[in-house]
């Protein structure tokens, strides 16, 4: 079983106020779920874990290994192979289509059958063969989603996966989340707004 966990983690931007997070412990049967105010820092904590945002002291352990002491090379290689990422604003390559953006990053090696899973679940399965400019925003999130699942990462890192999802898309997701990441043996990190959220996670931080 995949597990994260952080202890004594501190970061701090030029200038400004010290941020200093709970201590975290997730697995895939314990997903965490991160809300507060904005300038909580919550994003600022999702790019730390990420490997993204460099410069924390404190450790984050991933399967026992401390990404906060890895050389840049090692946590390209931790990122690429074994974290997957849902910006809150997605990200994508405008000359690729949908499933080409999906599976960006696999080079390859991915099941298929777990992929047409997740774009079924997600409802895009019929929007694959589109561009990126020819689906909706919230098409596009669910794309993002679909392409931090499909390499089953050890690590699922969200940041407001719902922000452009109505309600019933919105479950959906939440659902699908915690379904798949639990199912893959993935480790669920969500930051959110997103009052909706709360009623799926037993385990929930509060950042102040």
């Amino acid at each position: 079983m995949n597990a994260l966990t952080t202890k004594d983690l501190l970061f701090q931007y030029k200038g400004a106020k010290s941020i200093h997070y709970p201590n975290i412990n997730c697995t895939s049967e314990e997903p965490v779920l991160v809300h507060g105010q904005s300038g909580t820092g919550k994003t600022t904590l999702l790019h730390i874990l990420g490997g993204i945002l460099s410069g924390g002291t404190g450790e984050v352990n991933l399967n026992g290994v401390n990404l906060l002491g890895l050389n840049t090379k090692e946590l390209q290689k931790i990122r690429r192979q074994q974290i997957g990422i849902i910006f809150q604003t997605p990200h994508h390559v405008a000359s690729l289509n949908v499933r080409e953006n999906i599976l960006l990053g696999t080079h390859g090696k991915f099941d298929e059958t777990h992929f047409n899973k997740i774009i079924k679940a997600l409802e895009i399965d019929h929007l694959i063969h589109k561009q990126p400019a020819e689906i909706s925003q919230g098409e596009k999130q669910r794309m993002t989603i679909a392409r931090a699942l499909v390499a089953k990462p050890a690590l699922v890192l969200a940041d407001e996966p719902t922000s452009a999802l109505d309600n019933e898309r919105a479950d959906r997701v939440i659902e699908l989340l915690l379904e798949q990441t639990k199912n893959i043996g993935s480790c669920l990190i969500t930051v959110t707004h997103d009052d909706r959220m709360k009623a799926y996670f037993k385990k929930s931080i509060y950042l102040v």
